[in-house]
This record gives structure tokens, sequence and C-alpha cells, in this order.
């Protein structure tokens, strides 16, 4: 236990005081946050994409068009609007 201890206060201080390294289990030690898998130091502020693109399957292809007839059915809505927002005309929406 103390041989691991002694070795994070020796990676502490070879690693930029913005990015302390990896996460581990996606947590990270107080006053860094897990962004990336990375714990980083400092303030963290996300940003919205702007850009309004479908979602794509493992295959690397999106099946917005053909299931588009669910855009508006009330059971699949919400789903529809997070994974095809393009097809579904719902690019504007916060």
């Amino acid at each position: 236990m103390f041989s691991k201890i002694i070795l994070v206060a020796a990676l502490i201080s070879v690693v930029s005081s913005q990015d302390l390294g990896p996460c581990i289990g996606n947590v990270c030690p107080t006053g860094y946050n897990c962004v990336n898998s990375r714990c980083v130091g400092g303030t963290v502020s996300t940003t919205k994409s702007t850009a309004c693109v479908d979602k794509v399957g493992p295959n690397g292809v999106s099946d917005c068009p053909n299931v588009a007839r669910l855009c508006n059915n009330s059971i699949y809505y919400d789903l529809m609007t997070e994974q095809c927002p393009k097809t579904c005309g719902r690019c504007n929406r916060g």
C-alpha cells in the first residue's frame, strides 16, 4: 500500500498540473474531474455541439431514414428526438 502511495506521489510531481493521468474507475482525486477518461484539474466546462446529425449504429450507418415514420409516434418521440434529430427535424431544440 505504501509503495502505491509513493508511486502516485511521484507521478503527480511529473505530470502536468492540469492533467493528472487516467481516471481509475471514472474516479479522480479531490480537485480533479474525469474528462474523456483523464483526471483534469481546474475548471471544467462543457459545450453542446451545434452539429445536428443522426446517430449511427455499430455498422457505422444510421437507421433513421428507415424508421422516420416513428418521429411523431408518442411512444418513440423522445427516443427518436435523441437518436434521429436531423431526420425528425428537431435540430434547433435545446
